[in-house]
C-alpha cells in the first residue's frame, strides 16, 4: 500500500470515528422483572414463574431517520433456583441467558427526554425445572422476542434513567417440537440506565 493509500485510510477512518461520536446512541445496564398477573384476559395463560429476574447490557445507534440498531444480552434466573424455599419440588424454576438485536424507532429525542418503540430479538439457551414433567430437568435452546416501549429522563446530558413496559415470549427451538414444547411469555417491567448521546442530531 502506498503512503498516500495510508494517509486516506487513515482520513477516512478518523471521520467514520468524528463522525460515530457525533451521532445519537447509547449504551447501558438494565434491570427487568416479569409481571404475568398484569396478562390481559384474551392472554391469560402466562406461564412464566412470578419471580424471575433478568439482568443485562445493550447498546445501540440513531439513524438519521430515528431507526434504532443495535444489540442486547441477558441473563435470567428464577430467585426460588437458588434453592431459598422449602417446597422446591412444588415449584417451577428457570436459568438462562440469551443475546440478539435491538431494532426500533426513536420517536422522540433531546438531552431531557427520549421516547422509544423497539423490540428485542435474540437467541438462547435455559435450564428449566417442572415438579410435573417425567423428566423434571430439562435444557433448551431458545428464540425471544420482546416489544417494548421506553421512557428515558435525562439525568444529566449524557446519562439517562428509564423505565421499559413490554411484553416477553421465549420459545423453545429444540429438543422438542419447536415453538411448542416450552413457551413462555409475560408482561415486563424494566429500568435502565443509559449513556450517551440521546439528542437528535437534525
Amino acid at each position: 500500500m502506498s503512503r498516500t493509500s495510508r494517509v486516506l485510510a487513515v482520513l477516512v477512518a478518523l471521520i467514520a470515528l468524528a463522525g460515530a461520536a457525533a451521532a445519537e446512541g447509547a449504551g447501558g445496564a438494565f434491570f427487568q422483572i416479569v409481571k404475568p398477573d398484569w396478562n390481559p384476559s384474551f392472554l391469560p395463560d402466562a406461564r412464566m414463574p412470578y419471580n424471575v429476574d433478568y439482568f443485562g447490557g445493550y447498546g445501540y445507534g440513531v439513524t438519521y431517520d430515528g431507526s434504532i440498531i443495535g444489540g442486547f444480552g441477558f441473563g435470567f434466573f428464577d430467585s426460588n433456583s437458588m434453592g431459598f424455599l422449602s417446597n422446591w419440588d412444588a415449584q417451577y424454576h428457570m436459568a438462562g441467558g440469551v443475546g440478539g438485536v435491538i431494532v426500533g424507532a426513536r420517536l422522540v429525542g433531546t438531552r431531557l427526554v427520549h421516547l422509544d418503540l423497539a423490540s428485542r430479538l435474540g437467541l438462547g439457551g435455559l435450564w428449566y425445572y417442572n415438579p410435573s414433567a417425567l423428566w423434571r430437568n430439562k435444557g433448551y435452546a431458545i428464540a425471544y422476542a420482546e416489544p417494548y416501549v421506553e421512557l428515558g429522563l435525562g439525568f444529566t446530558s449524557w446519562m439517562h434513567l428509564s423505565a421499559t413496559l413490554g411484553y416477553a415470549v421465549m420459545a423453545n427451538i429444540v429438543p422438542g417440537l419447536a415453538f411448542e414444547d416450552f413457551v413462555n411469555r409475560s408482561p415486563t417491567l424494566g429500568f435502565t440506565v443509559s449513556f450517551g448521546d440521546f439528542e437528535r442530531p437534525w
